[in-house]
């Protein structure tokens, strides 16, 4: 894996990890919607895995310049959706790690208060939002709060059980918020042989 020269920032709270594979115009909207959030104290990792498409780090430099919180790396060679996802995951030095994939974006305020969520329950691994879907730039559907509160906490054992129901999703890498741990422990996706993409399992 190469990465690109970076200057020194402080540890953030959050790192924002964006695989991208040769979708260049749609990785410049994922990262006008970091650009854009109200909550400043995070670190952007973009893992390219193309080594031979360039047109991603142009498009960081475009939007970031030379913001010392933004690290650009290429792999040396295609490892798949869930190896480039896994490899940025690694390279994350905050203690909440935010993926969001190259086709997705943020809305302004989703990683403030994704934190306020995060701070009220200390204990917790893994802080889910709601998601808008959008199909050929219009909204196909949306999530609703419902008869649940703001911020509900789910123990592990009710989250495994609410995953079997089909009652709660969080099988989606862009609408979580993981804490440090849970990775310096070992968990990342599955990169099964035949199977480039597996992430949402």
């Amino acid at each position: 894996m190469m990465v690109a020269p970076m200057h020194r920032a402080p540890i953030p709270i959050v790192s924002i990890v964006v695989p991208t594979y040769r979708r260049a115009g749609l990785l410049r909207r994922a990262l006008l919607s970091v650009r854009s959030q109200s909550f400043t104290n995070w670190e952007l990792i973009v893992s390219n895995d193309d080594p031979d498409d360039s047109n991603p780090g142009l498009v960081v430099r475009e939007v970031f310049g030379s913001d010392p919180r933004v690290r650009y790396i290429i792999n040396t060679g295609a490892h798949g959706q869930s190896g480039n996802v896994n490899n940025a995951l690694q390279a994350a030095t905050g203690k909440w790690i935010k993926p969001l994939f190259d086709d997705d974006v943020l809305k302004p305020d989703a990683l403030r208060r994704m934190m306020l969520a995060a701070d009220s329950c200390p204990g917790a691994a893994i802080v889910r939002c709601l998601t808008e879907q959008f199909i050929n730039g219009r909204r196909h559907s949306a999530e609703r709060i419902g008869r649940r509160s703001t911020v509900e906490l789910i123990r592990q054992r009710d989250a495994h059980i609410a995953i079997y129901l089909q009652d709660l999703d969080i099988g989606t890498p862009t609408s979580v918020l993981v804490h440090h741990r849970v990775i310096d422990a070992g968990v990342l996706f599955e990169a099964p042989d035949g199977i480039s993409s597996s992430v949402d399992g």
